[in-house]
C-alpha cells in the first residue's frame, strides 16, 4: 500500500467532502478551501433580532439565561441574594455573548450596576 502525506490525506478528504458532504455549506466550504477564487454561494448570516428588547424575548437568550442562573445556584454574583436577573458584562455582542460576559444579579445589584 503506498503511503501518503498529510497534505494530500487532507487534500482527498476536501474533494470527497466537496462532492459528498452532508450539507451544502459543507460542501461549499470544502470547494473553496479546494479553489479560494470559488465564492461561497450560502448566504451571510443576518442577525434574527431588530433590536436588543427582541432579542430578550428569544428562546436563544431564554436558555442561556437559564444556564448562568442555573450555574450559579440562582444566586446574585455581588451579594448572594436570590438572583432573577443576567447581566451582560459587555453589550457590544449581545446574541453571541460568551458565558463568561453574563452575570447573574438580584434586582437590587442591577439597579446598582445600572445607576452608575
Amino acid at each position: 500500500m503506498k503511503q501518503i502525506t498529510l497534505n494530500e490525506f487532507k487534500l482527498r478528504a476536501l474533494k470527497i467532502q466537496a462532492k459528498h458532504g452532508k450539507t451544502k455549506k459543507i460542501r461549499d466550504r470544502a470547494k473553496q478551501a479546494l479553489n479560494p477564487k470559488i465564492v461561497s454561494k450560502t448566504k451571510p448570516i443576518k442577525p434574527k433580532w431588530k433590536n436588543y428588547g427582541e432579542y430578550l424575548k428569544s428562546r436563544k437568550w431564554k436558555k442561556k439565561r437559564e444556564r448562568i442562573l442555573k450555574m450559579f445556584n440562582y444566586r446574585c454574583f455581588h451579594c448572594l441574594e436570590p438572583a432573577y436577573f443576567v447581566h451582560h458584562t459587555k453589550y457590544s455582542d449581545w446574541g453571541k455573548e460568551k458565558l463568561e460576559d453574563l452575570i447573574p444579579v438580584c434586582d437590587k445589584c442591577h439597579k446598582l450596576i445600572h445607576n452608575l
